[in-house]
């Protein structure tokens, strides 16, 4: 028994310092933010405006690092982030963790503090997966085959990269998840259990409200499960424990209500669900699924690998036919998580894979148990086969070249801002929200005048506050014709030369100096 323990504790720590490396790693490689990361460093951190929304003004770069950073006068004000939720559209415990971690370096931006508390909550899931695996095979080295399968997919790593609440949002879906295995298991009530089921739909709902739609799902598995078993009392204090959870997040943040019925999220939601067809979508969302789980594997190898290895599983271990926990277990563990994808590529206002991170690990779970534990019941080979299967499986789930959210195209950007100083900058858009994007550039002018025109003039141009100074123009999205532009700077500033020093399909920077 202790050296089964020792060994279990081995490979524990090295799926976690394996996947510790590989995510150290391709941070590091990280070099731009989506606009929503921006959004969770200010949501988190700044103080009476949520959203840095100012136009047609000279601000100084420091109303962007403060947006961005937690400042000496508000660390660890909570009240401000709560309030920054209220007026947002998600929950507030992701920003409150973030606002921690900032409040602790005050005055610092830096990408290393939301891939921080990404990280905690990717090894708490890897840790989460090897539970849920142990609860699923005796075969001491599946649980950790099958979380590394999903720390190193490029899906798991995504999820880690994304610096918004989506990591935290799959740890919170495992452990409830392990929860209701243990439950079933047990087949009786404790207190200790009924109060962490209760902090976990607590916690989960103040994450993201997508994960009250997978814990009535999982819960309604679950009970209807324990219908078959007629155990009224035990069903009834472990479905109170979900819904007291529930009311326990409504009370700390009522706002939910308004967000889930009025904003504009929820009403997008709500309209879908109403008028988006259940196939609508489907494709789009397999796509995800084959991209980031499978390594663009053909369907039709993927499926005929699993429904192989079920067969040859089922073949070499007929007495699991009629052992119902192990069917409950696989049941509980797929069941929800293909309804939650069902729903979610129906309502979701974004065609975007990050909806359904919170599913990826039960589908590997499952979809992968299958061909390891097949394969491993050949005695003689049983090393080498699942040895070959586990590496072939590794190798799809890796194949892409490059990583949603490490954004190396913005290498080049932040070289060329780096490579100089200059003082002032004017920002042209012509919607104010994109200013955002911006953000991290912005911060460091000593002056930034963002400028939002309906029509374009020369007279409302914003003059140089100092003539001395270099000057970088940004322009949003083609927000004016550049032509148009590069005739009113010689109108306007005639003794500098103008020269474009970056341009894409969203961005054009001209310096003038």
């Amino acid at each position: 028994m202790k050296r089964i323990y020792t060994k279990d504790r081995v490979l524990y720590w090295m799926t976690l310092s394996l996947s510790l490396i590989i995510c150290l790693y391709f941070a590091n490689q990280k070099v731009g933010y989506h606009i929503d990361e921006l959004y969770s460093y200010g949501l988190a951190n700044s103080y009476s405006h949520p959203f840095p929304n100012a136009i047609n003004q000279w601000l100084s770069g420091s109303y962007y690092h403060d947006y961005l950073s937690a400042d000496w006068a508000h660390r660890f004000n909570y009240l401000a982030v709560y309030q920054n939720q209220v007026q947002d559209v998600h929950p507030p415990l992701y920003y409150f963790l973030l606002h921690t971690i900032s409040s602790c370096v005050p005055g610092i931006f830096s990408k290393w503090l939301g891939l921080g508390l990404n990280l905690v909550s990717h090894l708490l899931s890897l840790t989460m997966i090897i539970l849920i695996g142990r609860k699923m095979s005796t075969q001491s080295y599946i649980p950790y085959a099958l979380a590394l399968l999903w720390g190193l997919s490029v899906g798991g790593l995504n999820t880690f990269l994304f610096i918004r609440m989506y990591s935290l949002l799959t740890c919170m879906g495992l452990i409830l998840l392990y929860q209701i295995i243990c439950l079933l298991d047990q087949g009786h009530y404790h207190l200790r259990s009924w109060i962490g089921l209760s902090l976990t739909v607590m916690l989960g709902s103040l994450t993201h409200y997508y994960f009250i739609i997978y814990a009535g799902l999982l819960f309604i598995f679950w009970l209807v499960i324990q219908l078959r078993r007629s155990q009224w009392k035990f069903l009834i204090k472990v479905g109170s424990a979900g819904l007291i959870g529930l009311g326990l997040a409504y009370l700390f943040f009522p706002a939910m209500i308004s967000h889930l019925t009025q904003s504009n999220r929820g009403s997008e939601t709500l309209t879908n669900l109403r008028q988006v067809g259940l196939g609508q979508n489907l494709l789009t969302y397999l796509r995800f699924i084959n991209w980031e789980l499978l390594g663009k594997m053909p369907w039709g190898l993927f499926l005929a690998i699993f429904i192989i290895s079920v067969i040859v599983y089922y073949q070499k271990r007929p007495y699991l036919k009629h052992t119902r926990s192990n069917l409950t277990q696989k049941l509980l563990i797929i069941g929800p998580a293909l309804a939650f994808f069902a729903l979610v590529q129906v309502i979701s206002h974004y065609l975007t894979p990050r909806y359904i991170y919170l599913i990826y690990p039960q589908l590997i779970l499952y979809f992968a148990y299958y061909p390891l534990a097949a394969w491993s019941s050949f005695k003689d080979w049983r090393k080498y086969l699942t040895g070959a299967v586990f590496a072939l499986m590794l190798i799809f789930n890796l194949y892409q070249p490059t990583l949603t959210y490490t954004y190396p195209q913005q290498y080049q950007l932040n070289q060329t801002i780096n490579s100089r100083s200059p003082v002032n900058a004017i920002v042209l858009t012509d919607q104010k929200w994109k200013l955002i994007r911006l953000t991290t550039y912005l911060q460091d002018y000593q002056h930034v005048y963002p400028w939002s025109a309906k029509e374009w003039s020369i007279d409302s141009f914003p003059q140089l506050a100092d003539h001395q100074q270099s000057l970088d123009i940004y322009i949003l999205d083609q927000a004016f014709p550049l032509s148009q532009i590069k005739g009113t700077l010689k109108q306007v500033y005639p003794d500098f030369q103008s020269k474009i020093t970056y341009q894409d399909q969203t961005l054009t920077l001209i310096h003038l100096e």
